[in-house]
């Protein structure tokens, strides 16, 4: 329920957090949570080499997110993002 907080809800912050989750909680949130001014690569990379709750928690994420019934239409750029992120998917499920 939390790994997009960071990203969608501008009024939470690592911080904040804090004071309703354990410290390992709140670092998965940080790692799954993708930064403004980092590429996807590396972001990729940080997912691959976190730990197995967020690794579990992305994978569930791109489950989720290649579903094609949610969209009411799809468009290229839906085929473009579905490629990303079952190649993300693909690395993730079998490391």
């Amino acid at each position: 329920m939390l790994h997009d907080l960071l990203e969608d809800c501008p009024a939470w912050s690592a911080e904040r957090l804090l004071k309703y989750f354990p410290q390992d909680i709140v670092n998965d949130v940080v790692l799954l949570t993708k930064h403004t001014n980092q590429n996807y690569e590396e972001y990729v990379q940080l997912i691959y080499n976190g730990d197995s709750r967020a690794l579990s928690v992305k994978i569930t994420d791109l489950k989720d997110n290649m579903d094609l019934r949610r969209l009411p239409e799809i468009r290229e750029k839906d085929v473009q993002r579905l490629i990303r992120y079952h190649e993300f998917w693909r690395l993730l499920s079998f490391k």
